[in-house]
């Protein structure tokens, strides 16, 4: 099979409450109104499509699906399908984290009409992580059944990426080369996950005898829906990664 055979998702547009013009794309797997719904929401890179790899066991969505889920996945404002006009030619970032959480709410919104559910599960990567967890602590928090931080940013500093974003003249501010937002392709792809390899592990072969990634077997343990503790007490989300089992303490 092609991957376009593989690419079975269903595209759903629905309006922004923030831009009059704003369409949000999300992309969609077994959306049956009579599953419970579960939202992914992607990073500053990859857009919805990093959930919906169209190849044989690499989707989560579809992973989400065959544990009786109805799953989605929501294009940020600007990436993916969410396209904006001239993007590339705004002078400053497109879609903060404000803008970001704005998004999430109408596609909780409407998820929750669409199911005729009060509370939905929500799942967060990378920056989403932030973005989530700032929806989910914020006025609609009574609307997350569980919420699940994957590969989730914490109070660290990244200097790869302090580096990779900073002004080149002056550390402390933004790389105004970068404009409204960043085209990512498969070069820069690639050259972005080269230069992240630890020096040490350069040339290192992997002996894990077993699937870095089993979706089907993540989903089985992230997406239980206990009721997080979103008034500031600690729960915990497993996952796995490279083998390895981790919780993130939210």
């Amino acid at each position: 099979m092609t991957w376009q055979q593989h690419d079975t998702a269903t595209s759903h547009y629905i309006p922004s409450s923030d831009e009059s013009k704003l369409r949000l794309h999300v992309r969609a797997h077994a959306d049956e109104p009579s599953r419970p719904p579960v939202l992914f929401v992607h990073g500053a890179t990859y857009a919805s499509r990093l959930y919906d790899v169209p190849h044989p066991g690499a989707s989560w969505l579809k992973a989400t699906t065959m544990a009786g889920y109805a799953a989605y996945a929501l294009d940020i404002r600007g990436y993916g399908k969410s396209g904006v006009p001239g993007l590339v030619d705004k002078a400053k970032p497109y879609a903060r984290a404000t803008d970001a959480i704005k998004d999430i709410a109408d596609a909780v919104n409407w998820l929750c009409v669409r199911h005729n559910r009060d509370k939905i599960g929500l799942v967060g990567g990378s920056w989403g992580s932030i973005t989530a967890a700032m929806f989910s602590s914020g006025a609609l928090k009574s609307k997350i059944a569980a919420l699940v931080l994957y590969a989730p940013i914490f109070g660290a500093t990244n200097q790869g990426w302090l580096s990779f974003l900073s002004d080149p003249s002056d550390p402390n501010q933004f790389n105004p080369a970068f404009k409204g937002a960043r085209p990512v392709c498969e070069t820069s792809t690639r050259a972005r996950w080269d230069a992240e390899i630890p020096p040490e592990r350069t040339g290192v072969t992997s002996q894990c005898s077993k699937p870095l990634f089993n979706p089907a077997s993540a989903m089985t343990h992230r997406l239980r829906f206990v009721t997080p503790g979103l008034s500031g007490s600690e729960w915990h989300a497993p996952g796995f990664v490279g083998g390895i089992q981790w919780t993130t303490a939210v």
